[in-house]
């Protein structure tokens, strides 16, 4: 999808425009995407930051274990090579699409690295964090 969006622009801008959209009509929504903070300047945002690395394995334990029907690979290798292209993909497009860097630390309220951090400390930082931002509202 990543290198049909660089050549379909309209791909990008559907994508934007329904996330401006849901922006002012929902009251609440948690939102897994690349660029919604961009478009939504007034909500809590959060990065969770992963190694290519140790992405790779993970991604790669996971389609050994479960599969994933958009993701199939042979190797920890394979995955990691996925994971740059798709990373060099994003990069490109929306630097020329927007002239942003999506994964600038600056753009988010809060940034968590999951490489030594489980779900459940993970996500009383989340909170810990939102409670505080929703304090300074």
């Amino acid at each position: 999808m990543n290198i049909s969006a660089e050549v379909q622009r309209d791909i990008d801008l559907k994508v934007d425009d329904l996330l401006q959209e849901m922006y002012c009509t929902e009251e609440k929504l948690a939102i897994d995407s690349r660029m919604a903070w961009h478009w939504m300047p007034g909500s809590f945002k959060v990065f969770l930051v992963l190694d290519p690395d140790t992405a790779a394995k993970r991604i790669f334990k996971h389609l050994r274990h479960e599969g994933r029907t958009s993701e199939d690979a042979r190797s920890v290798e394979e995955v990691r090579n996925s994971i740059e292209r798709r990373f060099a993909s994003e990069q490109k497009r929306y630097a020329g699409l927007y002239g942003v860097n999506p994964t600038d630390p600056l753009n988010f309220d809060i940034v968590i690295n999951t490489r030594h951090n489980d779900l459940k400390t993970v996500t009383a930082m989340l909170l810990a964090a939102y409670r505080a931002w929703r304090l300074d509202e």
